[in-house]
């Protein structure tokens, strides 16, 4: 069960086009629209809603022989060649192993495909994720394809950060958006998969119920109440430089990880409980704090971890100190 990039070449495992209670209305919309569908679809929201899972059953439901109105049969040659990851008319795109970003030259590996007719199917179907992840170089030849899509081609772009997307491409996808389900049914569906871990890992979560059960089956719940201890610490006056080196020794990608996520969640829950009207400006600071470590966590290539983690962290001792106003005596 993952909401990760999908790899090319391998053979799926079921859970990877799950029937989803959350995706309902997305499907059913997509499904009835199936005869005009746009030629590029751009399937966005926060990590953990199932986004990848969703791509790859709508591939499998416009590829399969025996498709329905719903969805695809599942049994026919076509659902078995997608299920053993070689069917011809589908291809995918992520990033590969050791790099930080999706390459030019794996974007203009897309014209030989699309160059030949659909082999079996009505269509061609592309999906690339995680589409922020393409360098400039990528998202230009992208755009080509885009404006000028080959007859019968389907571009399904999966992001977690459509912001990073430039517009170019952005403006050329139909968006579906996809927000976290209501509490009753994530805690439904997390019931059986969790017990009595769910509600703690769907609120760590932010509401997505299959980050909640990744964070669930590895440390990173414990992770989070260390991080939270940290903070809590340093905004009462403790020492960054010292908290940073603790980080470093632990992971350094894992803990801004886990910052970003318990962050965001105080986020969500201030501006859920109106306290981010009552006290806007922290809740202002709060935010820029979170996309300066978000920016900061995501950056690609060699970089010295330490003064990285001091940088922020002291931003963070910084955002809770009182001025000291002098005056003349």
């Amino acid at each position: 069960m993952a909401d990760d990039a999908l790899a090319a070449g391998r053979r799926l495992d079921p859970a990877e086009y799950e029937v989803l209670p959350w995706h309902a209305d997305a499907w059913h919309r997509l499904m009835n629209a199936r005869a005009r569908l746009p030629h590029a679809l751009l399937l966005q929201g926060q990590e953990g809603l199932g986004k990848d899972i969703f791509a790859l059953r709508l591939a499998r439901a416009l590829l399969c022989a025996q498709a329905s109105a719903a969805d695809a049969c599942g049994q026919c040659h076509t659902c078995r060649l997608i299920d053993a990851g070689n069917h011809p008319d589908l291809t995918r795109i992520t990033l590969e192993a050791e790099r930080t970003a999706i390459t030019v030259e794996q974007v203009r590996g897309l014209g030989d495909f699309l160059a030949l007719k659909p082999h079996s199917a009505a269509y061609k179907v592309v999906l690339l994720s995680p589409a922020e992840l393409m360098n400039l170089n990528a998202a230009n030849a992208l755009l080509k394809l885009l404006e000028e899509p080959p007859l019968g081609s389907v571009f399904v772009l999966v992001s977690a950060r459509p912001a990073r997307l430039p517009a170019t491409i952005r403006s050329r996808c139909a968006p579906i958006v996809f927000r976290p389900p209501p509490a009753a049914v994530s805690q439904t569906w997390l019931a059986a998969r969790l017990g009595p871990a769910a509600d703690a890992a769907l609120a760590a979560a932010g509401g997505a119920p299959l980050l909640a059960v990744r964070l669930a089956q590895t440390e990173a719940l414990s992770t989070m109440a260390d991080v939270r201890r940290d903070l809590d610490a340093i905004a009462k006056g403790g020492d960054p430089i010292r908290v940073a080196a603790q980080w470093k020794s632990a992971g350094a990608r894992s803990m801004l990880e886990a910052a970003r996520r318990h962050l965001a969640e105080s986020l969500r829950t201030q501006a859920k409980s109106g306290d981010a009207s009552k006290n806007r400006q922290y809740f202002m600071r709060l935010l820029s704090f979170i996309e300066v470590l978000d920016t900061r966590s995501q950056m690609g290539g060699p970089l010295d971890e330490t003064l990285l983690l001091e940088e922020i962290l002291i931003r963070w001792a910084d955002m809770h100190t009182e001025p000291v106003v002098y005056t003349n005596s």
